[in-house]
Order: structure tokens, then sequence, then C-alpha cells
């Protein structure tokens, strides 16, 4: 199918009664979304749940008898936010480094932003990485190396969280991010995506499968594939409760190599012409190529309109 009919059958299987039925009264936790193929023409409906355990059945044949079969069913494990357990080196202050709020283990500096009121530089990140679920409050210290890592008030404070940062919220979440801004006199390179590589500013699109990487603190640089776009009910377990996001994107590795771990939470997703597509919040520990997991970000658009920044150049 095309991506515009896909997208179309995706609303129309949402309003249906029995979807809404089916997850408030059956329990179902049954993600929905457009899986993207090599060509125009190739679009299915995407369906993602842990197990089989979250599937409602009857739904599901209701929606491969909607879409004519058209249907991409794929088990995901369990979708929560982890702490991070172990130490990692550090690097310099850039894309992928190892930074995050004083009271949380550690995550991956995603870009570095100028924020539009005002022009104040500071980096973005996840909510659950720079806001620590919520908890954070305006003016709390960002650390560079994160604490797992070995940082340190008050040597390693580079940044002040700003306290208007979306909060995680059970419904209608599209964004796990927020914005720290930057204390004055640090060195860095702010599109710099390694000695030669500059990232762009120009937002990419994905409507057919696309070839991204990501620099993350944990796996460092690594490629994959976005598989999915348009994913709504896609529920995830947080400390603060469990979140239900929509609009996200898919990745999958391109072989049994993991895209992401735990501790890459917060790297920016780019394509190969190093422009930005998302910023990656979750990674599953199943499926994929060698089952070794997949990953899930916000498109970036959303991020930048939620925080209300610009990548800063």
């Amino acid at each position: 199918m095309r991506l515009e009919s896909v997208r179309e059958l995706k609303q129309a299987i949402v309003s249906d009664p029995y979807w809404l039925a089916a997850r408030s009264d059956e329990g179902a936790h049954m993600a929905i979304g457009v899986a993207l193929g090599t060509s125009p023409d190739e679009h299915k409906v995407a369906v993602r749940a842990r197990s089989e355990n979250d599937i409602d059945q009857k739904l599901l044949d209701r929606i491969r008898a909607q879409a004519g079969g058209e249907v991409d069913l794929r088990y995901t494990g369990p979708l929560e936010v982890l702490p991070v357990t172990d130490s990692m080196p550090s690097r310099r202050l850039s894309i992928g480094a190892s930074a995050a709020h004083y009271g949380t283990a550690s995550g991956t500096l995603g870009f570095f932003a100028r924020r539009n009121t005002d022009g104040a530089i500071g980096i973005v990140s996840n909510n659950h990485i720079l806001a620590a679920q919520n908890r954070g409050l305006d003016a709390d210290e960002i650390l560079h190396p994160a604490p797992a890592d070995s940082g340190r008030s008050p040597n390693d404070v580079i940044a002040h969280l700003c306290g208007n940062y979306p909060r995680l919220r059970p419904e209608g979440q599209t964004v796990d991010c927020a914005f720290a801004r930057l204390v004055s006199g640090l060195a860095f390179d702010p599109l710099a995506l390694g000695p030669t590589e500059t990232l762009k500013t120009t937002i990419a699109t994905a409507e057919k499968q696309l070839l991204v990487e990501k620099i993350g603190r944990t796996t460092g640089r690594t490629r994959g594939i976005i598989t999915t776009i348009d994913l709504d009910f896609f529920d995830v377990d947080y400390d603060c409760g469990r979140v239900s996001f929509s609009g996200q994107i898919e990745i999958e590795s391109l072989d049994a190599t993991p895209f992401c771990r735990s501790g890459d939470s917060g790297s920016l997703i780019f394509t190969c012409d190093y422009e930005p597509v998302g910023l990656l919040f979750l990674n599953a520990r199943a499926g994929g190529p060698g089952n070794s997991g997949r990953g899930y970000a916000n498109p970036i658009g959303d991020v930048l309109a939620a925080l209300g920044v610009s990548f800063a150049s």
C-alpha cells in the first residue's frame, strides 16, 4: 500500500470503538503504525506488542481483514526505561557524550540547541536523562560525564536544567525530552559528528526504509534502518508510571550488532547524509536481526517544537 493509504486506514482502525474497547476493556497493549517498505507501494499496517499475551486476537483479525492482509506484526519484549548499571570511559563534550541530571545514572547528550525565545545555548536529551523522569527542577545541575561515569559536582557541571520541559504523562505523549542551558566558557563544536563530519540542520523525513546512524554513550556509533513510523498507542514503563506515546519511530539494526543499549537514551538519530531524524528514548531488548533489539525515537521536529529550540550552529 502507499503511505497515505496506510495512514488513512490506521486512522480508521483507531477511530473504531472496537479498538478503544480492546485497549480499555480487554487490556490489549497493541501499538499501531506504518511499516515502511523499500518502495512507495510496499507499506503495511504495523502492529507491535510486547508478547502474544498483549494481543487481542479478534482485533488483530479485524485489522488484517481491513488491511487485506497487509499487516506487519512484531513482538518487542518488555518496553521499560532501565537504569544504567555500568561505567563507561568519558569522551569530550560533544554529540554522543555521557551526560545526565545529577540524580540520574547516565545517558547521552543528543545535540546542542539554541532556545528560540532568547538565543540561550544548551543541550537536548531525554526528560528521563536530564530531568530524572519529571523530578527535575529548574536550574538543577547536569553533569558531564554523568554520575555513573564518575561525574561529580561542582567540577563536572556543564549545564542547568530549564524547568519548563515537557512532562511525561499517561496519555497523548509525543516526546521524552528536555533542554538544559550550558554554563559559560565551555569548549565544544555544536555540529561535529566526527573529525570531518558535520551535522546538517535540515530535517529528514522517513517515507520509506531509511538508513540512519547514532552516536551513543554506551554503544558508540552504530547504523540501523527505520522500519516503522507514526507508531501510536506505544506503551512504555517508567518509574513514574506507564506512558502511552504517539507518532514514534522504530529502528532496527542492520545485523546482530545492537543499534542501542541502556545509556544510549538521548542519542540523536541522523541519516547517512547527516540530517537529523529523531531523538532515541528507548531500546527494546527483543526482536530485530539476531534478536539484537530495536530502538525507538521521537521525531526530531516534535522535539524541537516541544522545547522551542533550534539546532545550534
